[in-house]
């Protein structure tokens, strides 16, 4: 469940608790710039506590990971810097023992090749939501993927796999 940080520590640790038995995780549940709320949330939660908005780049996710903040993080390449930015955040989040996701905005099949191959290279990637091309018009990109039985299944081609149509 994605809040994009619209609850109070209480509404978050309500819905915890209430839908604690359906949810995976609760994602952004604070305020991206209220990180001791997001620890609260995150120490009396039934349910993993995931950064999203929170996570910008490599030093916010060193800081989120240094103090404990959040049992995951979540990665937007069109957010933090691209992939090798991504790849750190990453290892960041391996080393500290955090889960990753490998989330997107509205964006172009381009962008989600990326996010995708991020997610497949990764022993750490337990969460993935990268449906964003899905209500993207007009996207000139053909995607490196195909979309089957509800999974995102990489093409079988070197790189990324896209193609550009600029006609």
């Amino acid at each position: 469940l994605d809040a994009d940080g619209g609850y109070t520590p209480q509404q978050a640790l309500d819905v915890a608790n209430v839908l604690g038995d359906i949810l995976e995780m609760l994602e952004q549940p604070i305020p991206a710039g209220d990180l001791a709320a997001l620890r609260q949330v995150k120490e009396l939660s039934p349910v993993p506590i995931l950064a999203d908005q929170s996570v910008r780049g490599p030093s916010s996710a060193l800081e989120l990971a240094a103090n404990h903040t959040v049992d995951g993080l979540s990665i937007k390449l069109a957010t933090c810097g691209g992939l090798r930015c991504a790849r750190q955040i990453d290892a960041i989040a391996r080393a500290a023992h955090l889960d990753t996701m490998v989330s997107c905005f509205v964006e172009p099949a381009l962008l989600i090749s990326a996010g995708l191959s991020l997610a497949l290279s990764s022993p750490n990637v337990r969460y993935g939501d990268l449906d964003g091309y899905l209500d993207l018009t007009n996207d000139p990109s053909e995607a490196g993927f195909s979309l089957e039985d509800g999974w995102l299944v990489a093409k079988d081609v070197p790189g990324l796999g896209y193609t550009v149509n600029i006609s």
